[in-house]
């Protein structure tokens, strides 16, 4: 499966994950979700364009950073999930959005960024069509 946006592309934008092999892992399921979001019509806009919107890249980076771990073996997204803190000898309480939660904020994040033509749900909505008009294209 070739990713959207590399990893490169991804430190460009300022992501939160270091190693490439987490990078890859969760890239990988963010954009089965972004697939998923968008009726598969970003493999179309590549082919007619010959590359990936760069507000998809942008959901992408976003959905990655927010999907990062939060186990005790990473630093990344810990102020984000605190819920409560203590220091009478430091006790830290986390909120772990269920898994639910958190793809519907993916989802919604998703209805916010990327264009119209790529989360249209019309059922006779036609990607290719509409980016094929002259008055849609720049």
């Amino acid at each position: 499966m070739e990713l959207y946006l590399t990893f490169s592309e991804y430190t460009t934008l300022s992501g939160k994950v270091q190693d490439e092999e987490v990078y890859n892992k969760l890239a990988r399921k963010a954009q089965h979700l972004l697939d998923y979001i968008t009726f598969n019509r970003i493999p179309i806009v590549k082919e007619k364009t010959g590359e990936v919107p760069e507000e998809v890249k942008d959901v992408l980076a976003e959905f990655v950073d927010r999907t990062v771990s939060t186990d005790s073996s990473t630093e990344m997204d810990f102020d984000r999930n605190v819920a409560s803190y203590s220091n009478g000898v430091e006790t830290i309480t986390y909120k772990l959005a269920p898994e639910s939660e958190q793809d519907e904020e993916l989802r919604n994040l998703a209805y916010k960024w990327l264009p119209d033509y790529l989360v249209a749900r019309g059922v006779s909505f036609d990607v290719e069509e509409y980016l094929q008009a002259e008055s849609n294209n720049p």
